[in-house]
């Protein structure tokens, strides 16, 4: 605690953090959120680095989540934005159109892999149901739209577990 009141006190614009929480109670681990956030929204030049197991608390607080692994990048991902969570499309063939057709009408979309499964964003359901009607008037039949993106647990896993792990973006 005093070693990172020195570095907030002393006007640093890096932090990095190793498991900050742990061995915390949960008062300590109130007031370090708390801390934290009031540092990161005075300056939007700040920039805090967090290495950390818990993946609850990686979904709580942060912005952007890179997994390493092996000694490289293995996924980096965007967790919040002004869209939401976005929505889980599963999509059936041909499977060139279905991939084009996401790449072109869902930017940054998040492939889950071989399949031809993504975690797409849109700003609201007008534009979501826009961008859907133009992909299957391509011919991609649509197989299931559920809201939400996968949890980072859930996302985590199939990265690791996958040989080809998503590049970096």
């Amino acid at each position: 605690r005093l070693q990172l009141a020195r570095l907030v006190l002393r006007g640093c614009t890096l932090l990095l953090l190793d498991e900050p929480l742990n061995a915390l109670d949960p008062v300590w681990v109130a007031r370090l959120r708390g801390i934290l956030a009031e540092w990161r929204a005075a300056d939007p030049e700040r920039v805090l680095l967090v290495v950390s197991h818990n993946l609850e608390e990686v979904e709580r607080a942060v912005e952007r989540v890179a997994v390493l692994a092996g000694g490289r990048i293995r996924a980096d991902w965007e967790l919040r934005g002004g869209d939401g969570a976005g929505w889980r499309l599963e999509l059936a063939g041909p499977a060139e159109a279905a991939r084009a057709g996401v790449a072109e009408l869902f930017p940054g979309a998040e492939s889950e892999g071989a399949g031809l499964a993504w975690t797409v964003r849109a700003p609201d359901e007008a534009e979501l149901s826009r961008r859907l009607g133009a992909l299957l008037g391509r011919g991609v039949r649509l197989r299931s739209l559920v809201p939400g993106a996968p949890r980072l647990e859930e996302r985590l896993r199939r990265v690791l577990s996958d040989g080809d792990a998503e590049a970096p973006r």
